[in-house]
């Protein structure tokens, strides 16, 4: 493989496979309940009904004792079904480095961790 390679499994954070409740809003504020399906520092998959497909979204997740927590992201894509939930995933935006992201980052090392 090359230096170049870009291929799905080259991740800057590893992910983590979580069942945790969220909420997706999109730039209109319209929100979706959605659950999440993995997790990482820096980004999420979440299944979800009539969930955005594009641009910024605000993705409200619930981290067990630290409650919910409210973290900007993109959507990176997004998978609509005719049947059953659809898929989102998104990158967490570069600006949540220090709050959100860091209660995400405290969250995944307590339960994924050794």
């Amino acid at each position: 493989m090359s230096d170049n390679d870009q291929s799905p499994d080259r991740r800057a954070f590893p992910r983590f496979a979580a069942s945790m409740r969220a909420r997706v809003s999109d730039q209109d504020g319209v929100t979706a309940d959605a659950e999440v399906i993995n997790i990482s520092e820096g980004g999420v998959l979440i299944n979800g009904e009539q969930l955005p497909r594009d641009g910024r979204v605000r993705i409200e997740i619930e981290l067990d004792e630290l409650g919910w927590q409210v973290i900007d992201a993109e959507v990176v894509r997004a998978a609509p079904s005719a049947e059953g939930p659809g898929q989102l995933a998104a990158r967490f935006a570069g600006v949540a480095a220090s709050g959100e992201r860091g209660a995400i980052r405290a969250f995944l090392q307590e339960h994924f961790t050794e």
